[in-house]
């Protein structure tokens, strides 16, 4: 094509037809701008193609994330709602100045599990990576970015609270063995305990101390609570962009 046009523009010139030859070479030259400009439209049109469906890999990706935080803090909740039940039956129990026929396994239970404080660890690691990656742009509800990241920040202040309060419970553990015994079996390592129950009961400022950890277990399951309606809210949305990106 290149000698094509070469071929032409030498004929031009040799008739001496410079009118004529300045008209075909402007013709050309629109013709090579045409040619880049279609060019870089396809390259646009490529690039676009590309970027929409990494785009609808990463929102998958995002959908797995949340589903995951959902499962995690539906299992944190549901075991901060059994302890908070079993402390408030301890606590029961030591008011009355008795545990109820029947009812000693779940006081034990109640012994080995109350400062045995957990919240579940977790994130949005594709948003990590897309930052990190310079990939946010292909979230393009921003709308959608803005409750991610929203997300991501109350995540991390419920882990620092959650810290805190567990760290609370660590501190006071001492007080709370008081009339506490714990032996562990070195063949098989099993945890048994002996408890003071007439102590305990007795002992006033102890069992409103006791009673206090629920406002820990309460904020377990507050935050994991208030996580999980977060969570319901986005997939909704990304699964709406997902619809968009097929």
């Amino acid at each position: 094509m290149i000698t094509l046009f070469r071929k032409i523009r030498q004929k031009l010139l040799q008739q001496n037809r410079v009118t004529r030859y300045l008209v075909y070479a402007l013709g050309e030259i629109i013709l090579v701008v045409i040619g880049i400009l279609l060019a870089l439209q396809i390259n646009e049109w490529n690039k676009e193609r590309i970027d929409r469906k990494t785009s609808y890999l990463l929102h998958q990706r995002i959908i797995e994330d949340l589903n995951q935080i959902n499962e995690r803090t539906e299992m944190s909740y549901s075991a901060a709602v059994e302890n908070i039940e079993l402390i408030n039956f301890v606590v029961n129990c030591l008011n009355n100045k008795s545990i109820p026929e029947g009812k000693h396994e779940e006081f034990d239970q109640a012994i080995l599990r109350f400062y045995r404080y957990s919240y579940p660890s977790f994130g949005l690691p594709t948003l990590e990576e897309m930052r990190s990656n310079g990939k946010l742009d292909l979230i393009y509800n921003v709308e959608l970015r803005k409750k991610l990241n929203a997300l991501e920040g109350l995540i991390a202040n419920s882990k620092t609270i959650l810290g805190n309060s567990g760290q609370s419970i660590q501190d006071n553990l001492l007080y709370f063995d008081t009339y506490i015994q714990s032996k562990v079996d070195p063949t098989n390592l099993r945890l048994s305990f002996t408890y003071d129950f007439d102590g305990m009961a007795s002992d006033s400022e102890y069992i409103n101390k006791f009673s206090r950890i629920v406002v820990n277990w309460r904020a377990v399951a507050f935050f994991n609570q208030s996580i999980q309606s977060n969570v319901t809210e986005i997939v909704g949305l990304v699964e709406d962009e997902i619809k968009k990106l097929k």
